[in-house]
């Protein structure tokens, strides 16, 4: 995760609007092949009520494209439970939205 003033630090706690980069790369690719690099802004933090985990739901304008991790900042493993935060913060945001309308 990346700080404000351009300082790489580890998470201990994910927050709103914090920012998480990404590295991706191809596996067929040479390990010397460019790596590209995504910034993710947390835009929203989820909390499941049975285990009271914390997820951050995170947004890329340049990916367009959403990705959820867990309280530290971890990208899940699980597709699954990501799909299922992701789809509930998003039905959290249109019903939101419906109300401010």
């Amino acid at each position: 995760m990346s700080s404000e003033n351009g300082h790489e630090k580890r998470a201990t706690r994910i927050e709103l609007q914090d920012r998480i980069v990404v590295e991706t790369r191809l596996e067929a690719v040479a390990p010397s092949a460019t790596v590209e690099q995504f910034e993710f802004e947390v835009v929203g933090i989820v909390e499941d009520a049975e285990s009271a985990a914390q997820y951050a739901v995170c947004y890329s304008e340049r990916a367009d494209e959403f990705i959820v991790t867990n309280e530290i900042g971890e990208l899940l493993e699980d597709e699954t439970l990501a799909q299922e935060i992701l789809g509930d913060f998003l039905d959290q945001a249109a019903d939101t939205e419906e109300e401010d309308t």
